[in-house]
């Protein structure tokens, strides 16, 4: 609630062209949930990301999220970021149900 910039961090193995589903709800605003790219826990600033999208509507209900992403060579870790960003002092955003999984 009310939080200028925050995130928590979910990060799971990644094989280097496999592709994975990523799947969660949102309700509130000011919310996002990037994917980003390590090798070895370091961050692979360089690769291209994705974002997951939401379904459009209410922010006072959840809202559905997914993704489908291919690991890029030089990275051997998916992290999704659950971020919020300029919340005015009573806003709120929440997570939930969130799934990442492999497709082959």
């Amino acid at each position: 609630q009310g939080v200028e910039s925050g995130c928590i961090l979910v990060g799971v193995p990644a094989k280097a062209g496999s592709c994975y589903g990523v799947r969660l709800r949102m309700k509130g605003k000011g919310g996002s949930a990037p994917i980003y790219w390590q090798l070895d826990h370091k961050w692979q600033w360089q690769l291209p990301g994705a974002t997951v999208l939401f379904a459009e509507g209410d922010e006072n209900v959840w809202r559905e999220g997914e993704a489908l992403v291919r690991v890029p060579e030089g990275a051997d870790r998916l992290v999704l970021q659950l971020g919020a960003h300029q919340l005015n002092p009573d806003d709120k955003v929440w997570f939930d149900r969130v799934e990442i999984w492999p497709l082959n």
